[in-house]
């Protein structure tokens, strides 16, 4: 199976990786082939920052769960506010090709899917994208390691990262801190480049714990420097490694919000 990235650090569990890798590539790979629970679930606190400072409050669920083939597949579940409760979203992630992703909007009772020309829209009215909610081809990039640096207080590698010729990406480049704690191998921090070469956005981890064994981001921030927006995740209650039934990472499960 080809190797993945998850460009959304806030969903990864890594750990256990070499310490010295010398280039770009080589640390991206120790961050591809690190160890990830097989499931999770956690119930989230969603807080969307208002540039004018005012907060919009949001909790959602979220299952994760690899298939027998060691893909990934999400589910997740908005319940407030009321305007919002009952949307389901769900990314299944295959080989050698873009992600799927549908969503179901109560409001129109159907599920639609996330066509690829929407990968640059903003999910849930979020500071992410629903492209930053995929996983990426380690392939499709070329990687330079352009220095260390720190993060969260942890000493970090910093790793550019460049679509390849062909790769569709909304941003033009992406830099990366990365921990050079073999324990820990965690992405604290990214900088996130539009086609202008600025900075569009940036992604820190604010909040890094051991969770059963992994070290677990229990709260990241995506900021948008252009508009002053940000979208805060916080972690309220979560589960690894335990049991969750396949049935949710289906469009049944999104029309109808039952695993039976």
């Amino acid at each position: 199976m080809s190797r993945k990235i998850f460009f959304l650090a806030s969903i990864l569990f890594l750990s256990a990786a070499a310490a010295n890798a010398q280039t770009g590539r080589e640390i991206m790979e120790w961050l591809d082939a690190a160890n990830e629970p097989d499931t999770s679930h956690a119930l989230v606190e969603m807080n969307i920052l208002e540039a004018d400072g005012s907060v919009k409050e949001r909790v959602i669920e979220e299952w994760s769960a690899l298939d027998t083939t060691g893909r990934k597949h999400r589910v997740i579940v908005f319940h407030t506010p009321a305007s919002v409760r009952d949307t389901r979203f769900l990314v299944k992630e295959n080989e050698d090709r873009d992600d799927d992703q549908w969503i179901y909007l109560p409001a129109l009772r159907k599920v639609r899917r996330i066509s690829a020309s929407e990968g640059g829209d903003s999910f849930m009215g979020t500071e992410f994208s629903y492209d930053d909610l995929k996983s990426r081809e380690i392939d499709d990039y070329t990687y330079t390691r352009l220095g260390d640096g720190e993060a969260l207080g942890y000493a970090c590698w910093i790793v550019e990262s460049l679509p390849k010729a062909g790769t569709e990406s909304q941003y033009s480049r992406v830099l990366r801190w990365i921990t050079r704690d073999r324990e820990i191998m965690r992405t604290l921090r990214m900088e996130l480049f539009g086609e202008d070469e600025e900075i569009e956005k940036i992604f820190t981890v604010e909040k890094l714990e051991i969770v059963d064994s992994y070290w677990t981001p229990l709260s990241v921030l995506m900021k948008n420097m252009r508009t002053g927006r940000g979208t805060r995740l916080v972690q309220q209650r979560i589960e690894l490694d335990k049991p969750v039934n396949p049935r949710r990472f289906t469009t049944r499960y999104l029309e109808t919000g039952r695993t039976e």
